[in-house]
């Protein structure tokens, strides 16, 4: 009898849990929980997981509601320094702590394509903010429906040296931008699986820079707009600035390339950040603990054919060109020169370990710094 009641207890209380969380579960799924893209997109073991979350492009669109419904600003218990998606981030992790609490309430205002943010901090400038949307473009290539072009802080009225509000402006609508996130998900998803067996950062360096270049044409004709013409091109056009001409058209000019190169980079873990310098850009990436600079455009060079007869301009892909892969600073100064204003602190690249060429002595291929 008592073994019969201490079932009938167990039964009771099981079924009482059963109810209890089944409830928590429901009420979890009203709160909007938004999963960032670093969560959704795994790029470690387990990557099959992904499939047991809520779509981003839908999870982003109900908190962007949500918000919505809110005043104009982001509160400051509602930041974390530490605890963001941000840590490791090559400008992020060169700021202040009060500069990466700004760059979170703005990043955060980017994420859900809020138009506006009203500013209630002193201590940052119009020229501050200016600094922090450009590296907001710099860290985050996941976000392709933002370039800093077209923000602005507005200033108050009575002091013209402190930003009271923020105007964002976006390269797509949120339709827009939630369709292209949908279609871009799948190809990295199946890309870091096909990775996945990969161990060193070297490798997954080697392969995210073949893998670009293969399935990638540079566009010479859309690369005659320049940056700061965004409002002037047609959304093909505009694609090839960032990474869905990369990974949905197959056509982009060096923004589009090198963003490209860095979102898969970060996913799997490995430092890479996005410099520029006299109208082209390139990357700067860490490997194994040792900073290398990687041009993946020149990477790909194109071969400008004129037809005499008809005057018609034909660019032919002559394959990798392994040159420009893990450069040290030497190599790429005979190349280009960064604009130190726009990039921060940039390293001096020293190491050769991961160099192409001195991991593959006796290739054959052709290496331009001899």
């Amino acid at each position: 009898m008592k073994k019969m009641w201490r079932n009938f207890v167990f039964v009771l209380v099981e079924v009482c849990i059963i109810v209890f969380f089944g409830c928590q579960r429901t009420e979890s799924n009203g709160e909007r929980v938004h999963y960032e893209q670093s969560t959704v997109i795994q790029a470690t073991d387990g990557i099959e997981a992904v499939s047991k979350y809520h779509s981003t492009a839908e999870v982003t669109a109900r908190q962007t509601e949500k918000q919505e419904k809110k005043v104009d600003y982001i509160r400051d218990d509602e930041i974390d320094i530490v605890k963001t998606t941000s840590a490791g981030r090559f400008c992020y992790s060169q700021m202040t702590d009060s500069q990466k609490h700004c760059y979170e309430k703005i990043r955060k205002a980017i994420e859900q394509q809020r138009e506006e943010l009203c500013w209630n901090d002193k201590c940052c400038s119009p020229s501050t903010l200016d600094t922090i949307l450009m590296c907001i473009t710099y860290d985050y290539p996941e976000y392709f429906w933002y370039s800093d072009e077209y923000c602005y802080a507005v200033t108050d009225e009575k002091d013209n040296t402190v930003a009271r509000k923020i105007v964002l402006k976006y390269e797509y609508s949120k339709e827009e931008m939630y369709e292209l996130t949908e279609k871009i998900y799948p190809v990295v998803r199946e890309y870091l699986r096909s990775v996945s067996h990969l161990k060193t950062d070297y490798e997954k360096a080697l392969a995210g820079y073949e893998y670009i270049i293969n399935n990638t044409v540079y566009d010479n004709a859309k690369a005659n707009y320049g940056y700061g013409s965004f409002g002037e091109m047609d959304k093909e056009t505009i694609s090839c600035w960032n990474i869905s001409g990369v990974f949905l058209n197959h056509d982009a000019i060096c923004r589009g390339y090198v963003q490209a190169y860095q979102y898969l980079m970060n996913l799997q873990g490995i430092k890479c950040g996005y410099v520029y310098g006299e109208g082209h850009c390139w990357n700067v990436i860490q490997l194994d603990g040792d900073w290398y600079y990687t041009d993946i455009t020149w990477g790909d060079p194109v071969l400008e054919i004129t037809h005499q007869d008809s005057g018609w301009v034909e660019y032919v892909e002559q394959g990798i060109d392994y040159s420009y892969f893990c450069m040290t600073t030497e190599q790429l100064l005979q190349l280009h020169t960064p604009d130190f204003q726009m990039n921060l602190q940039l390293p001096d690249c020293t190491a050769t370990r991961d160099n192409y060429f001195t991991r593959n002595p006796d290739s054959d291929k052709v290496n331009v710094f001899g």
